[in-house]
């Protein structure tokens, strides 16, 4: 039987993690440096889609004292991203020693296990535990005293997000805008249908209080363009989709909607800004189009 805990594995380094600056959203990360698991080798791992945050952990340590750390370097790994691991010595494997977390706190097993390229998921404790399946959920990275405790887990399953070229109508006329599936269905940039609907009887400024992190919205006036708007980047920003931690009003009313973050652009579900900025939504399965209708 499987079991739903995670696992913490300890890699010696002796070099400070390569790392990004701290961040939100999903990205490319990767940490480097020398290990000793069993032998001192140099390690790199490059997470495709992760995010660095600090964080407080506790653990049981070596003589069964409980201590809790904090500040720590906490890497989280979008599920089913791909792991690249280079070692020196054993090419795209290494060794990591492992920790299972109980009740909130992480306690060494018994002996090493072998990390690889691949996904966290294919990292499993089955050579140790015989008579379970323990799924990897955490990777530590133990640094020397030049090096920095870093440690990765993965995240919770994330939404399914797919880039797609559906054709989207607005009065009638064809228009070319960024376009994600995410979850089957459609989500557009806040700022491309505001762009979209300018002039028309539906059209609605955007505005943004970094502050307390807010979007405002207001119905009838005319929209800024900021720039880029209706841009359509080579970038397929799917990996770095994140549920939205900005909060929106419309016409100064805190509004609930749906909305995800891909690589700093808040990208809202059609029909629902549909429904609260006062357009119609309708969709064409024989052209497959996304007909917008302004009032």
């Amino acid at each position: 039987m499987k079991k739903a805990l995670s696992i913490l594995l300890a890699l010696v380094l002796c070099a400070a993690l390569a790392a990004p600056a701290f961040a939100d959203q999903y990205g490319e990360l990767t940490v480097s440096g020398l290990t000793g698991c069993y032998e001192t080798t140099e390690l790199t791992i490059t997470f495709e889609a992760a995010r660095l945050d600090r964080e407080t952990l506790t653990f049981i340590d070596w003589d069964e004292q409980l201590r809790t750390y904090e500040d720590l370097a906490v890497i989280t790994v979008r599920p089913g991203s791909a792991v690249t691991v280079r070692d020196s010595a054993t090419g795209d494997r290494s060794s990591a020693w492992p920790y299972l977390l109980v009740d909130g706190r992480y306690t060494e097993c018994a002996g090493g296990m072998e990390i690889a390229s691949g996904t966290i998921e294919d990292w499993k404790l089955t050579e140790l535990y015989s008579n379970s399946e323990y799924v990897i959920g955490l990777l530590c990275l133990i640094g020397a005293d030049s090096g920095e405790t870093c440690y990765v887990r993965l995240g919770e399953a994330g939404p399914k997000v797919a880039r797609t070229n559906q054709t989207l109508k607005v009065n009638g006329e064809t228009e070319t805008t960024e376009i994600y599936n995410i979850d089957d269905k459609n989500y557009f940039k806040l700022r491309d249908i505001a762009m979209l609907l300018n002039g028309t009887g539906s059209q609605f400024s955007v505005g943004y209080d970094p502050a307390s992190k807010t979007i405002a919205v207001v119905t009838g006036e005319a929209y800024v363009p900021v720039g880029g708007e209706l841009e359509i980047p080579e970038e397929d920003k799917s990996g770095s989709c994140v549920v939205s931690s900005q909060s929106l009003t419309i016409d100064g009313e805190p509004v609930a909607l749906t909305a995800y973050n891909l690589a700093g652009n808040n990208f809202f579900g059609l029909r629902e800004l549909g429904e609260a900025l006062g357009f119609d939504v309708e969709y064409d399965p024989a052209e497959r189009a996304m007909l917008v209708t302004s009032r």
